[in-house]
């Protein structure tokens, strides 16, 4: 179902992309208040964008590979704004290749890795969507 407050979040969340991004120089350097921007969103105990953690890159690698939109190549994508309403990720190539000045958003959706890991394990999707299954919060900490 729609949630308006999904829609306003990631509207949100891009913006401060599209914000980076024309603070970009050519040289990917990024101006002062570029600087400020990543600083403010980037880093932090509560910080919008954040990476996976190493353990979800190795286990997750394949699914947070996307088609890169410009050339459909693999592109491995973990950084991620964070949409705590029904747990959303915007994943996006970050860092950018040096002379990129674009953010590739490669997905917006559920949180790939909560998904995944409660569907290995066999959760119905009403027992996910509502998150009480007590079998997925007594998950072993390790690979599924």
């Amino acid at each position: 179902p729609f949630l308006l407050s999904i829609k306003n979040r990631v509207f949100e969340l891009l913006g401060v992309l599209q914000e980076i991004a024309l603070e970009t120089r050519a040289d990917s350097s990024l101006t002062q208040r570029g600087c400020a921007v990543r600083q403010q969103h980037f880093v932090g105990d509560r910080a919008w964008f954040t990476g996976e953690s190493k353990s979800n890159e190795r286990r997750f690698q394949d699914e947070l590979t996307f088609a890169d939109p410009a050339s459909g190549r693999p592109l491995f994508c973990p950084w991620h704004g964070k949409i705590n309403v029904a747990d959303f990720r915007i994943h996006f190539e970050w860092p950018r290749p040096r002379g990129q000045t674009l953010i590739k958003v490669v997905y917006i959706g559920p949180k790939i890795t909560r998904y995944l890991k409660y569907r290995r394990i066999g959760c119905t999707a009403e027992a996910f969507s509502r998150a009480k299954c007590s079998d997925c919060r007594a998950l072993p900490p390790g690979p599924l």
